[in-house]
């Protein structure tokens, strides 16, 4: 899910760059069918949920040139069940959001927050996931400080 969340948020930044955005603001707020598939290491099942994914991209141009804006991602009725696995049909649904914002031009910056949780129903473990990530370029294009805090745990 997070390699996935990564490559919308990207794949969204790039059109809007390719598009030749104009100064000023841009909201686009959509709602897809989605599905994805867990891993529950400490039980050896296979989830798989659907639901909708809820997305909203905002940006804003500024008059130097620069762009700042969020993604937001936000699972809408995700559910779904063990299909392999020892708890065949065991019950999750899937909740949370996560969230990138970005400053491009010089100093560029960008942070992504994922928190999602799969949640199991009854005797079922959940599964979460918490990261952050950070880059920050200066001025000349230089990174100059990277953060990927990832934890994942299943209780």
């Amino acid at each position: 899910m997070r390699n996935r969340t990564k490559q919308l948020s990207l794949a969204a930044l790039v059109l809007a760059i390719l598009a030749g955005i104009a100064w000023g603001e841009c909201t686009t707020n959509i709602c897809e069918p989605t599905g994805w598939w867990y891993y529950i290491w400490t039980t050896g099942d296979e989830v798989y949920c659907e639901g909708n994914m809820h997305i909203l991209f905002t940006y804003t141009e500024d008059k130097a040139g620069g762009i700042h804006g969020k993604m937001h991602y936000q699972p809408q009725g995700m559910a779904g069940e063990v299909v392999w696995g020892p708890n065949l049909g065991a019950k999750y649904q899937g909740t949370g959001v996560s969230q990138n914002t970005f400053a491009l031009k010089k100093g560029q910056t960008e942070t992504y927050i994922n928190n999602y949780r799969c949640l199991g129903q009854g005797q079922a473990p959940n599964l979460t996931v918490h990261e952050t990530w950070h880059i920050t370029y200066n001025a000349n294009g230089v990174l100059t400080a990277v953060v990927d805090n990832v934890k994942i745990t299943c209780d």
